[in-house]
């Protein structure tokens, strides 16, 4: 596994790694940045060969977390199937991308061969969009080494708005 696909993308891995070094008392600082969708970003065009699907009904998202959790972790991450909808990215009947939304924060993956061709960007724009219809305002978080998901981020129309710091210890977390 490749440095950016694991502790940058992938939380669950991160997480266990983190409770492995905390058995040995090892401390580990993450850090996060928050983003809020202030304009309409630079013009992103529908990726070619990519089709596009909105789900919204709990059964079809609770599917999605069976069939889907192992392919697209930083998307499906209630433990409830709690999200609000979801946008689909396929390819030739096979999703590539998938967007989740719930109470307007925004959870977003892309399958590691379909990763830097604007998917990401192109589903961030338009779940942004479908939570403005909503009447929420999109929020988007991603590790501060991120640079592919914070460039997303930016190119959906997103600004930094905050940040979030945590140092991890044997009692638990301590946050800044």
């Amino acid at each position: 596994m490749s440095e950016s696909s694991f502790g940058l993308r992938d939380f669950k891995s991160f997480r266990a790694i983190q409770k492995k070094m905390l058995e040995h008392g090892e401390m580990i600082e993450c850090r996060d940045y928050y983003f809020a969708r202030l304009n309409e970003g630079k013009e992103i065009g529908k990726p070619d060969g990519i089709e596009l699907e909105k789900i919204h009904e709990k059964d079809r998202l609770g599917e999605l977390h069976k069939n889907e959790d192992k392919n697209f972790p930083n998307a499906l991450t209630s433990e409830d199937c709690s999200e609000d909808f979801a946008l689909l990215a396929r390819k030739e009947d096979k999703i590539i991308g998938l967007a989740t939304a719930l109470e307007g924060w925004i959870y977003i993956d892309t399958l590691d061969g379909f990763r830097g061709q604007g998917i990401a960007s192109y589903l961030t724009k338009e779940i942004a969009q479908e939570i403005e219809k909503r009447g929420e305002v999109p929020v988007y978080v991603t590790w501060s080494d991120n640079i592919a998901s914070t460039r997303t981020a930016i190119n959906a129309g997103f600004v930094p708005v905050g940040t979030w710091y945590a140092t991890e210890y044997k009692g638990g977390m301590a946050n800044d």
